[in-house]
């Protein structure tokens, strides 16, 4: 499956901070964002067999949610010691993260590095394309609002 192209405009920013505390410290050298956290709930069917509708048999199917899956970020970082390192660093231990956006709003969630890739675009740099799983519903807020 393609991924989409970039969903953050220029000015959107990631923080993170230990887990449970506030995500305040920025993390730079962002190139683009290529995935936010996006919540998926999963369905399963109820449908019975033999149902009966009056006299006559129901073909519809019936579903129920399911769990939810909080999704992950994907972005593409520009190499800079002082990144790369903070991301090996940071990995397999749940920390708090928030992006911001230009207009003040933003998105708080706790999550772990899941995948540290390095890849060249056409200009021959070097990049990291990393993801971070989400481990809670990543619920956006307006601009102003404290963070949770």
């Amino acid at each position: 499956m393609a991924r989409p192209k970039s969903k953050a405009a220029a000015g959107t920013r990631l923080f993170y901070g230990e887990e449970g505390q506030p995500a305040n410290t920025p993390f730079g050298g962002i190139r683009r964002f290529t995935e936010l956290p996006t919540l998926t709930i999963d369905e399963f069917e109820t449908t019975e067999v033999d149902a009966m509708n009056g006299t006559e048999v129901d073909y519809l199917k019936y579903f129920e949610p399911g769990k939810e899956d909080p999704g992950q970020v994907v972005m593409t970082i520009s190499y800079d010691e002082d990144n790369v390192e903070t991301i090996y660093e940071k990995r397999r231990k749940v920390h708090s993260w928030q992006i911001r956006f230009k207009d003040g709003s933003f998105i708080p969630f706790d999550g772990w590095i899941k995948t540290i890739k390095p890849v060249q675009n056409e200009k021959e740099d070097t990049l990291f394309e990393v993801t971070i799983r989400v481990t809670k519903p990543p619920i956006p807020q307006k601009a102003g609002t404290t963070p949770p």
